[in-house]
């Protein structure tokens, strides 16, 4: 239990650095502690079932909380948009070409050939928005300037 216990507060405090940023300095602590003693009290009362309802209420309150922030954000709606058709359009051709693939073949060609592109091109597609939103370096504004 204990390495589960703290792969699961790992976990969890990996997740927090979605939540908003207001949210997470003034309660972040607070909240890890809760879930890490929530998630204890629950593995020793009803063992898996129990950790799995806790895991359970954490992720739906993910997504009321965190999940809408993060989409909110350009950066994110941008890579999810990306990835979505990326994983569509990849999905579309795979379906194509696994007609003609033998059974065993498909789940490593799915891998290969659909899920791992589409991932680089949400990120591609994220560092884009993200770069595009940096203010150039110092040296380039006064390059600018010296030269006009």
């Amino acid at each position: 239990m204990t390495g589960f216990l703290r792969w699961s507060s790992c976990t969890y405090e990996a997740l927090l650095h979605l939540y908003p940023r207001e949210l997470r300095e003034e309660f972040g602590s607070e909240m890890t502690m809760v879930f890490a003693d929530d998630l204890g009290d629950a593995w020793r009362k009803d063992r898996a079932a129990g950790a799995i309802r806790v895991w359970w209420y954490t992720l739906s309150e993910f997504v009321r909380i965190a999940l809408p922030h993060q989409l909110s954000q350009l950066e994110a709606t941008v890579a999810v948009v990306a990835f979505a058709w990326s994983l569509a359009m990849f999905a579309a051709e795979g379906c194509l070409a696994f007609r003609y693939l033998p059974a065993a073949l498909i789940p490593a060609e799915a891998m290969r050939h659909i899920l791992l592109p589409s991932l680089a091109q949400a990120t591609c597609a994220w560092a884009a928005v993200c770069l595009s939103r940096t203010d150039p370096p110092i040296s380039l504004l006064r390059q600018g300037r010296d030269d006009a």
